[in-house]
């Protein structure tokens, strides 16, 4: 890739660093809109788009076009991680969260772990076609993220948590049914809305 595009070492580190840029800055932002879309609609897109940026990102031909994709990439990931905390915070009772939690943060490791070796794979033995293994490397890590984004899109489904204001008598999903008499829990759980 450095020799492909020209890249010495000092522009390779502004790649990298210019999706924390974008993703700072977009973070807020893009949790707002998934708030206003919903978790099923907002989380495939993130994933869609980040696959697809991905798959473009084989295609560069110059520092600054991949200077353009890292950020890009960083404007369509940001959110997607508190995105899904929060939505699993929807579907797990307190006293399961840590749980879901933290296989979801152990998941990001094991991602390393299995990227690192699979990247190299397809590093040393890939060219097909006469692109470079780099340029693979992009492109086969894109398509599943553009994959998975149809199946969240269609297989995803939407918590409905009770409204803001309103007692439903009950308010299922994958918890246990939420009623009026399980109220004293939730006030253990967060402490109390006033001092006593």
């Amino acid at each position: 890739m450095g020799e492909d595009l020209g890249i010495k070492a000092a522009a390779y580190g502004f790649a990298a660093s210019i999706f924390f840029i974008a993703y700072f800055f977009f973070e807020v932002p893009s949790n707002l809109l998934l708030r206003r879309f919903g978790a099923r609609a907002w989380l495939a897109r993130a994933m869609a788009t980040w696959g697809i940026i991905t798959v473009i990102t084989g295609f560069t031909t110059n520092v600054q076009m991949l200077y353009v994709m890292r950020f890009l990439l960083g404007v369509a990931e940001a959110g997607f991680f508190p995105g899904i905390i929060v939505y699993l915070t929807m579907w797990f009772r307190s006293g399961d969260r840590a749980v879901a939690l933290g296989w979801l943060v152990l998941a990001q490791p094991v991602s390393f772990i299995c990227g690192g070796l699979l990247g190299g794979l397809i590093l040393d033995h890939t060219g097909w076609l006469g692109l470079p293994g780099w340029r693979w490397l992009f492109i086969l890590t894109g398509v599943p993220a553009i994959l998975m984004a149809v199946v969240t899109f269609v297989f995803l489904p939407t918590p409905r948590p009770p409204r803001a204001g309103s007692t439903p008598p009950t308010a299922t999903g994958c918890t246990p049914p939420w009623t009026p008499s399980r109220a004293p829990a939730t006030t253990r759980a967060y402490g109390p809305s006033s001092p006593p």
